[in-house]
């Protein structure tokens, strides 16, 4: 249970009290690889906006986006 409310960052709700020790770790792991995959779409979504950004720009916007 305490992996499954790390990965919510919350309690979760009572009902699942009553899953496995099985069932809470899968649906723990689910949780994380699921967070895992939108990070890394989301990086590479940024990567693939800079290309839309003329290459003298880059350095500026890079400074000003932080």
């Amino acid at each position: 249970m305490d992996g499954l409310e790390r990965e919510l960052k919350a309690k979760p709700p009572d009902g699942f009290s009553r899953l496995s020790d099985a069932q809470l770790r899968h649906l723990a792991d689910a949780i994380e690889a699921t967070r895992r995959a939108h990070a890394a779409e989301l990086r590479a979504a940024g990567e693939k906006a800079w290309g839309h950004i003329p290459w003298l720009l880059r350095g500026p916007v890079r400074k000003i986006m932080g």
